[in-house]
Order: structure tokens, then C-alpha cells, then sequence
């Protein structure tokens, strides 16, 4: 099994570890950040999200608002969007890496999710 390591960066002018393969951008953590800017600074290719307070994040925004900063990240190599989110919401270019959050366990259904 290949591996593909992605760091979480605290800070987004934090250096990533050398190891890693792609950093991630949780713009929910970065609140008025020039989005365009943090993803054009990362050497290592990037994955945006905005993780919502329900999914373990620390958005609390509207859905728009939180689009409106997903399409800002473009120039990402990854987006990282919920399984719910309308898929028109986000932009094109970026691949996209569609997951689901439960705060207490796997869900029994998991399969039936994603079907």
C-alpha cells in the first residue's frame, strides 16, 4: 500500500515537515486569512477545507460564506468537502476528497453513505 502523508498546519505560515507529501489548510482555523495567498505560499501541494463546528470544526459561517472560501482555494491541488455540501459549491479544478465526519464512532451505514 502506497502512502500519502498530509500534515495539518496550526498556522498556515507554519513550515510543514519535510516527510510529508501535501499539507492541509483548514481555512476554519484561519479566520480573515487572504486564502489565494496561503495556498500560493505552500511548497508542498495543498488540501483546503472548512471544517463546520457540526463536523469538528470551527466554522460557524453560512454554507455561502463557507463556499464562497472553498472557490478562493482553487489553485489547491485537494478539496476536502462533506459528503452533504451541493457539489456545484465548490470549485472545479481542484481533485476532490469527499468525507464524512461522526464525532462518536463509525457509522453502522457507512456503505449506504456513500452509495
Amino acid at each position: 500500500m502506497d502512502r500519502f502523508i498530509i500534515q495539518t498546519l496550526v498556522a498556515p505560515d507554519e513550515e510543514p515537515d519535510a516527510r510529508v507529501d501535501a499539507v492541509e489548510l483548514r481555512f476554519d482555523l484561519y479566520p480573515g486569512i487572504d486564502v489565494e495567498a496561503a495556498v500560493a505560499r505552500q511548497r508542498k501541494p495543498v488540501v483546503a477545507t472548512v471544517r463546520r463546528e457540526r463536523d469538528g470544526g470551527r466554522w460557524s459561517g453560512n454554507e455561502s460564506e463557507r463556499a464562497s472560501l472553498l472557490r478562493r482555494a482553487a489553485a489547491a491541488a485537494y478539496v476536502d468537502v462533506e459528503l452533504d455540501l451541493d457539489p456545484g459549491a465548490v470549485p472545479g479544478g481542484p481533485r476532490r476528497i469527499v468525507s464524512h465526519h461522526t464525532l462518536d464512532g463509525v457509522p453502522p451505514d457507512l456503505d449506504a453513505l456513500f452509495e
